[in-house]
């Protein structure tokens, strides 16, 4: 099963399916178990809240991985749904149209990834129509698409109790089989890609098991399925350590307690218990000697992940002030652009008055014209010829100013739209800055600060371990070398 190589720090994943596919579900759960240690939904009411209230428009979420990166998760309305109220539901074009829009207006990037969510009960989807087949090829031309049965949690087998990995296998093969028949979304999808040279990778997914329930091999748990899916590896190493650490710090303290039973009982002239004593001595020095080094290892290693964590957090508020600057700088020019369109329109407004002024000139001296001719009759003919060659004159120079307000409007027009093709920039670019303000503070508020609150409570735990460990080995290893 092919996966998901590092190449962003921040992927947008598309969510869709058919209603009670789970989706919500599936995101909710990722959000929490990602979030704090504690897996799966707080409670079942919220579950059952999501259930009851279905996602009527796209919802945006934003989950970070441990290793920095972030994922950019849009919820969609379920394909052959309902709407609260008795509405017309939305069909499968108007869901994705409708996404197709948000992700235009909102994030400006392509979608990396699409999960096909499908209820582990019910895998069929029925073939997209041509309109909607359309707007989904647009969507997710280049985008990585992932199969997912869900609900895992909720299926048993004949005798009552969870299914077995191998089991949930079977009716997966099952599932997918009964989903392909009939001209199926499931066929178009595996058709498209594998024409393309691409397989869909395929997961089984349910809700983590609760606190005191033996782990499943059967599904994996919405975090693990995204952690699987790009390449992390599920748990917190410092945490694993630690606990470790800890196991075989009590380990030593037996073993040393032991060795001290041993050498009271142990007469110290009887060769060979000597022998035995003297080689048990070896093997606790060295694991004495290998567990202080592995404290300090991870001490050093809580050091470093925290100057790297510090570092992050100096970067993202530099970023986030140059972000701050570059857009206070593209609302000054923003404000100067619309100054200056102001300036355009009042210039535009006055060449277009005097524009009429001349047109209705022209056509006053006109009808001068005009009634001079029809009166000629009843003036001197010597009169008429110069008042007639005054009004062509004037005619003509009305026309001419005529022309050049027009000639003068035409180059208004260009600069105006110019200016506000400028001002649409300008304000392209404050957006992206204000987004870019947003997603840092996001980013230092959400990942950055809770992970350093983290390592700095983790380095305080490896500090008293490490002190209140210096002392007692050193008694040990005085006590076993004696």
């Amino acid at each position: 099963m092919p996966l998901v190589e590092r190449d962003s720090d921040n992927c947008t994943i598309a969510v869709i399916g058919k209603v009670e596919s789970g989706k919500t579900t599936f995101i909710q759960a990722l959000i929490n178990s990602a979030s704090s240690d504690i897996p799966g939904l707080p409670d079942g009411e919220e579950e059952d809240e999501e259930e009851t209230l279905p996602t009527s428009s796209i919802t945006e979420h934003i989950v970070f991985l441990p290793d920095g990166r972030s994922l950019t998760i849009l919820d969609t309305p379920g394909f052959d749904g309902f709407e609260a109220g008795g509405e017309p539901p939305k069909s499968r074009d108007d869901i994705l149209r409708m996404l197709e829009e948000y992700i235009a207006c909102n994030l400006h990037r392509t979608v990396s990834h699409v999960l096909v969510l499908q209820n582990s009960g019910d895998v069929f989807i029925s073939n997209l129509a041509s309109s909607p087949r359309r707007v989904f090829e647009r969507l997710f031309q280049k985008s990585q698409v992932i199969s997912i049965t869900t609900r895992w949690d909720e299926v048993y087998n004949d005798e009552g109790a969870p299914v077995s990995a191998e089991e949930a296998g079977s009716k997966e093969e099952g599932l997918y089989a009964e989903g392909r028949e009939g001209g199926s979304f499931l066929t178009y999808l595996q058709d498209s890609r594998k024409a393309r040279g691409e397989d869909i990778p395929c997961f089984r997914s349910g809700l983590p098991m609760s606190e005191g329930e033996d782990p499943t091999s059967a599904y994996l748990s919405p975090k693990d399925v995204i952690y699987k899916l790009f390449n992390i590896a599920s748990g917190s190493g410092l945490e694993e350590k630690l606990a470790a650490i800890t196991k075989e710090r009590d380990e030593l303290e037996t073993k040393y307690k032991l060795l001290l039973q041993q050498n009271e009982t142990t007469p110290s002239d009887a060769a060979p218990g000597m022998h035995v004593r003297r080689t048990r001595r070896q093997r606790l020095l060295d694991t004495i000697n290998r567990f202080s080094t592995q404290v300090l290892s991870m001490a050093d290693e809580l050091e470093r992940e925290a100057e790297d964590v510090s570092d992050e957090c100096k970067a993202n508020r530099t970023e986030r002030e140059a972000a701050s600057i570059a857009a206070k700088a593209a609302d000054k020019k923003l404000a100067e652009e619309r100054e200056e369109l102001g300036v355009v329109v009042e210039e535009y407004a006055k060449l277009r008055k005097e524009r009429d002024g001349f047109k209705e000139e022209e056509k006053n001296l006109r009808a001068e014209l005009e009634r001079l001719q029809n009166t000629s009759s009843r003036r001197s003919a010597r009169a008429i010829p110069g008042h007639k060659q005054r009004l062509e004159a004037s005619i003509k120079a009305a026309q001419t100013s005529w022309a050049e307000r027009v000639e003068w409007m035409a180059a208004m027009e260009n600069e105006y739209q110019k200016g506000v093709e400028d001002a649409e920039k300008a304000a392209a670019e404050i957006e992206g800055l204000k987004r870019v303000e947003r997603m840092k503070d996001r980013t230092f508020n959400e990942w950055l600060t809770p992970e350093s609150q983290w390592l700095s409570n983790e380095q305080e735990n490896a500090r008293a371990l490490e002190e209140s460990l210096d002392a007692d080995l050193d008694i040990m290893r005085k006590g076993v070398a004696g």
